[in-house]
């Protein structure tokens, strides 16, 4: 599949692939998935699983348990969804007069982010055709690589194909429209990033949100340094299973290795974000005042 020269015989041929794909990220359902994959066959080609049930478990799996479709848990400052990140998505919207389903998903949801493309593409007008060219080229996809990223860690091929062909259709699309002509930016809230006397709740709260640590820390990627490390993880959200992580490290003497352990994760994302993601500078900016946090603390703990 050649997205760019899609949209350049048939914008409608594009649009539908958004509607099938943003479809299937907001209903995971087994029979919504076997529709899709009836259209999209290259989604399970060659997969070892192909049964709908199965693989609407990994859509489960993936977007509802470890790694959330939603612009604000990867840009709001407390990583939850709503608020000031699901209101800009709002007022992208009508500015092109698409109203998303209230039934269905916030408005930042990624289903609803591909749904608004195709109404843009279905019938061009010029305020669908600028407000398309807004989310785009603006601010508003600017989490999408480390959504991609965060997805492919988890290592479920079905979901993996999922979002790298949403990740390049949108690539495509926005190699081949002009920028806006003027774009409302996404606000970058201040990372706050935690100094010496930060508590471990404080450092959890940090190492859990993307937008001031730079990466996504998943409940996989926790639940496995606690196997790696041979510590006890705990339940809840991931924030209280990382400072979890963090007590029991201490109390067992664990400290520093689960700080090495960090620290390896960051250098995975920091290699990606470099490699894969060029453009991605503000993340790699936050990214490097993780690491630089992290060496500190293990500094710290070397010295004691």
């Amino acid at each position: 599949m050649n997205p760019g020269a899609l949209l350049q015989a048939d914008p409608l041929l594009l649009a539908q692939l958004y509607r099938w794909l943003g479809r299937l990220l907001l209903d995971g359902r087994a029979a919504t998935i076997q529709e899709v994959v009836l259209r999209l066959p290259e989604l399970v080609e060659d997969l070892a699983e192909m049964d709908p049930e199965e693989l609407a478990a990994a859509h489960y799996h993936v977007l509802g348990r470890e790694i959330p479709p939603y612009a604000s848990v990867f840009c709001a400052a407390d990583g939850q969804v709503g608020g000031w990140v699901t209101d800009w998505y709002h007022r992208c919207y009508r500015a092109a007069g698409f109203a998303p389903d209230p039934r269905q998903e916030p408005a930042d949801h990624l289903g609803q982010i591909l749904h608004f493309l195709a109404f843009c593409l279905e019938q061009a007008t010029p305020e669908r055709e600028e407000a398309a060219r807004r989310l785009l080229h603006g601010e508003g996809l600017a989490w999408l690589p480390l959504f991609t990223f965060a997805v492919a860690r988890q290592q479920v091929p079905f979901m993996e194909r999922v979002v790298a062909l949403v990740a390049e259709l949108m690539q495509a699309h926005r190699a081949l429209v002009p920028p806006a002509e003027c774009a409302e930016p996404l606000p970058w809230p201040d990372p706050a990033v935690p100094g010496p006397e930060a508590g471990l709740s404080q450092l959890a709260a940090y190492l859990t949100a993307p937008i001031r640590c730079g990466f996504f820390l998943s409940l996989s990627d926790l639940q496995q340094l606690g196997r790696q490390l041979n510590l006890p993880v705990g339940f809840g959200r991931r924030v209280q299973v990382l400072e979890t992580l963090f007590h029991t490290a201490a109390l067992h003497d664990r400290a520093r290795a689960l700080l090495e352990a960090l620290l390896a994760l960051v250098e995975d994302w920091w290699h990606y974000l470099k490699t894969e993601a060029p453009e991605a500078v503000v993340w790699r900016k936050r990214l490097e005042a993780t690491w630089t946090l992290l060496q500190a603390a293990h500094k710290a703990l070397e010295d004691l």
